[in-house]
């Protein structure tokens, strides 16, 4: 993810949303997505999927980042 911030800067300059897509073991990276700024986040995933649940993700990034993921344990 060397260029990702750049890269989100970019799609901004052209007045669009940047969101950044992973799966898997989330948890360790969630200081380097808010460092990229993406506008929203996809996807975050529990266990056994993932490591993080979509509440220690809002714990980590609160509102700087829209958070997609754990749709179906929401429904």
């Amino acid at each position: 993810m060397p260029y990702a911030k750049e890269l989100i800067a970019l799609v901004r300059g052209h007045g669009k949303f940047a969101i950044q897509h992973y799966h898997g073991q989330i948890r360790e990276l969630l200081d380097d997505f808010a460092e990229m700024a993406p506008d929203g986040l996809h996807t975050i995933e529990a266990p056994p999927v993932g490591n993080c649940t979509l509440e220690q993700a809002y714990a980590a990034l609160g509102d700087r980042i829209t958070l997609l993921g754990e749709l179906c344990r929401l429904a």
